[in-house]
């Protein structure tokens, strides 16, 4: 028995020791926390040593007591460690916070005969979280209310988009009626110099009616959510190889479409992706005697990376930056019909996916572009 008591005394003196040089008070308390035995460290509590005063309702704020003797109750019935953050009233009367920490003392018949504990100041941590917390209030706050004025503002500006498509569409209309009634009637009494110029005007009009087309779709991306579902992409790239054929069938392309190419995507969208990407490649190679043109896939860290590659004009490795800007075009896409924002349009469509773009090529040597669709398993679609 003197062994163990003299275990226990060594046992508390290190505790002490240790307490004393890491915390701001020690206190010990009877077993059943009626009585705090005695007080030591910094002056930040009023002196409630003994059992005349009672510490609990001296000490411990209001609205923390029935908190602080649970956790009490809960301790004494476990005989495990207490561990609480509460307010405290300090000796000028001003309010702080506490981590209080107390160990069950047990005598050889495993019971408790005192508590041994520590609390430390950390109300200087409590005001930085509140402040923390008053900062993220009032940032939800802002960002909430940002928020509503940008969808505001994007009503507003849809509203907008098809109000200018549908004004400007109106004379643009007109022009192209009147282009046609003016060779119609007119055809046989005026030069063939001025047909040139009338069957001009119309095109322009078509290109002009392509070009609004083009900008409200685009606008259209970035508002709307993938519908994502499993999508042959093989057979979607086979079909737009085939109209492009169609449309120039003269021309000696070769397609080279890998087989078995399949993703849980959006296919309305994807399919945008694909004919600006095989369209691209299909103009600029358009001064080959054997385009070739291929679609395929290969993986990466265990993810599938698709890609469009072509034997065309290329582009300079400096102005990459620009492919996917909307209405920039690099030096020599002059030569060809485009209105800048189909790559804009890709990048937009691919990164709504999750994933991203990016493109090699050389002046005359080709060009490839690499394009990921973010997670689009199906298991990652719906868990």
């Amino acid at each position: 028995m003197k062994l163990v008591k003299k275990a226990l005394k060594e046992s508390e003196e290190r505790f002490r020791s240790l307490v004393m040089a890491t915390s701001d008070i020690v206190y010990r308390m009877s077993p059943d926390w009626s009585e705090m035995r005695q007080l030591q460290g910094k002056n930040f509590i009023p002196d409630t040593e003994g059992p005349k005063r009672n510490w609990l309702q001296e000490y411990i704020h209001p609205d923390d007591q029935q908190q602080v003797k649970e956790a009490i109750k809960e301790a004494i019935r476990t005989k495990s460690i207490f561990e609480l953050e509460h307010r405290v009233i300090r000796v000028d009367g001003t309010l702080g916070w506490t981590f209080s920490r107390a160990i069950p003392m047990l005598d050889a018949e495993g019971e408790i005969y005192e508590w041994f504990g520590a609390a430390s100041d950390i109300t200087g941590r409590k005001q930085v979280e509140e402040e923390l917390k008053k900062l993220n209030q009032n940032l939800e706050s802002v960002v909430a209310e940002r928020t509503a004025e940008l969808e505001a503002i994007n009503v507003e500006l849809e509203a907008f988009n098809y109000s200018a498509a549908h004004d400007l569409r109106q004379p643009l209309n007109q022009i192209a009626i009147y282009s046609k009634i003016f060779e119609m009637h007119c055809g046989d009494k005026v030069s063939d110099e001025c047909l040139s110029y009338i069957k001009g005007i119309y095109e322009s009009n078509l290109r002009m009616n392509r070009l609004i087309e083009a900008l409200l779709n685009f606008a259209r991306l970035g508002r709307c959510e993938p519908n994502r579902q499993p999508v042959d992409l093989w057979a979607m790239a086979n079909d737009v190889a085939m109209e492009l054929k169609q449309n120039e069938p003269d021309r000696k392309v070769d397609f080279r479409i890998a087989r078995g190419i399949t993703a849980h995507v959006d296919a309305d969208l994807l399919r945008v992706v694909l004919d600006n990407l095989l369209g691209n490649a299909w103009k600029y190679t358009s001064d080959r005697e054997q385009a070739v043109i291929e679609f395929g896939s290969a993986e990466t860290d265990g993810k599938p990376v698709y890609y469009v590659r072509d034997n065309g004009i290329g582009f300079d490795k400096a102005a990459a930056d620009k492919l996917f800007a909307p209405f920039q075009r690099l030096p020599g896409a002059e030569a060809f019909r485009g209105f800048g924002i189909g790559l804009a349009t890709v990048d937009r469509v691919i990164r709504r996916h999750g994933g991203s773009i990016w493109a090699e090529g050389e002046p005359d040597k080709g060009a490839t572009f690499y394009f990921t669709l973010g997670d689009n398993s199906p298991s990652a679609q719906t868990a």
